[in-house]
C-alpha cells in the first residue's frame, strides 16, 4: 500500500488539513476493499467425494466434516460426485478454483486411475496433498478348510502350480486388484485374478469355492474372521493390526515390497495459495488427532494415519512408483 508520505506529496494541493488529516483512514478501508484478501476461510468448504455415498471415503469425510467445520468456523459440506471409477469427481476438483473450497477426498484411485485409463484428463501433478488421513488394509483371506496354513505354504503351491490358483478382489484396478498384482509380481507367481462388483461379492466368491483366496479389507472380512469361516494369512500393512495381532504381515513372511492398503487423503488444486493449503492441513491434523474422532474412524474399521502435506507427498510419490511398476508388468499401464 502507498505510505502516508506518499500520499501526502501526491496529494492535490486543493486538499485542506482537515482533508490530509482523514487521508490515512480513508487509505485504511481502500486498502481493505480493494488490495486485501480476506480471511481464510470466510464462507462454507465443500469436500468432494468421488464415489457414492457409504463408502469408506464418504464416511471419513464425513466424520471429519463436522470438526474440520468446529476448527475452521465455517460449515464444511460433504458431496458425492461419482462416476467414471472416482474420475468424474476428481476431475472437478483438478479444475476447480484454487481457493481452498474446493477440497477432495480421494483413496489411491487419484493414483491409479491415470495410469490404467485412456485419455484421463488429471494426474496427480493436479493436485497439493493436504494429508493422508486414513487407511484400511487389505488381508489375503481364505477359508477355514482350506489346505492353505500360512502365507508361505501358498506362495509355495503357487509357484509350483502356475494359474490354478484363482483370487477375488472388489473389481478391477482397485487397490485389492493391484495389491494382488503385486503379489504376484513380488512372490513371481501367476494367480488368476477373478475381478467381482464389490467386497461383499468377493468374499461370497471365496465363501462359495469359487476362487482360492480372497484380497479384501480387513472390514469385509472381520465377522467372517471371527465366526471361523475364514482364514487370514496375511495383511498388507506395514505392521500389525491392533484388533489382529496373531495375523502375520507380508512383509515378516520375507517380502517387504508388499505393500498395499486402500489410503484415503485431503487434495486441493495444484495452484491453491500455500497458506490457504496449511490451514487446512494445521485443521485436518488437529481433527485426526481428535480422541472422538478416533474412536468414530476405529470403530468403522480404519487406522488413523494423519500424515501432513510433506509426509503425504513423499507417501504419494512412493505409491505412484509402486502402481506404475505393478500397472506396467499386469499390461495395464496406459501407453
Amino acid at each position: 500500500m502507498i505510505g502516508w508520505s506518499t500520499w501526502k506529496l501526491l496529494a492535490p494541493r486543493t486538499c485542506g488539513p482537515l482533508a490530509l488529516m482523514f487521508l490515512p483512514l480513508l487509505l485504511s478501508f481502500m486498502g481493505t476493499a480493494v488490495w486485501g484478501q480476506e480471511a481464510y476461510p470466510s464462507k462454507p468448504i465443500q469436500i468432494t467425494v468421488p464415489y457414492p455415498p457409504g463408502g469408506t471415503s464418504d464416511l471419513t469425510a464425513r466424520i471429519l466434516s463436522a470438526k474440520l467445520g468446529e476448527l475452521l468456523k465455517q460449515s464444511v459440506v460433504v458431496v458425492n460426485k461419482p462416476g467414471g471409477g472416482g474420475a468424474l469427481g476428481i476431475q472437478t476438483i483438478a479444475a476447480a478454483k484454487p481457493d481452498g473450497y474446493s477440497v477432495l477426498t480421494s483413496p489411491p484411485g487419484i493414483v491409479i486411475v491415470p495410469l490404467i485409463t485412456p485419455r484421463t484428463a488429471f494426474s496427480l501433478r493436479d493436485f497439493t496433498p493436504v494429508s493422508i488421513a486414513v487407511s484400511t488394509p487389505n488381508v489375503i483371506t481364505v477359508k477355514s478348510d482350506s489346505p492353505f496354513k500360512t502365507f508361505e505354504e501358498l506362495i509355495e503351491y503357487a509357484r509350483k502350480n502356475p494359474g490354478k490358483l484363482n483370487f477375488s478382489s472388489a473389481g478391477p484396478g482397485t487397490t485389492p486388484h493391484f495389491a494382488g498384482e503385486l503379489i504376484k509380481l513380488e512372490t513371481k507367481t501367476n494367480i488368476t485374478h477373478v475381478p467381482m462388483g464389490g467386497e461383499a461379492p468377493a468374499v461370497a466368491g471365496l465363501l462359495g469355492g469359487h476362487v482360492e483366496l480372497s484380497l479384501v479389507s480387513i472390514g469385509a472380512v472381520q465377522k467372517h474372521l471371527q465366526a471361523g469361516t475364514l482364514r487370514a494369512l496375511a495383511t498388507t500393512y506395514h505392521k500389525r493390526l491392533k484388533d489382529w495381532p496373531d495375523v502375520p504381515t507380508t512383509k515378516e513372511r520375507g517380502y517387504p515390497g508388499i505393500l498395499a492398503v486402500a489410503w484415503h487423503g485431503y487434495f486441493v488444486p495444484a495452484k491453491t495459495p500455500p497458506d490457504v493449503a496449511k490451514k487446512l492441513e494445521e485443521a485436518l491434523a488437529t481433527a485426526l488427532s481428535d480422541q472422538g474422532v478416533i474412536a468414530l474412524i476405529e470403530k468403522a474399521g480404519m487406522i488413523v494415519e494423519n500424515l501432513n502435506a510433506e509426509a503425504a507427498a513423499r507417501f504419494l510419490k512412493e505409491e505412484e512408483e509402486r502402481w506404475t511398476r505393478v500397472a506396467r508388468a499386469a499390461n495395464m499401464l496406459v501407453p
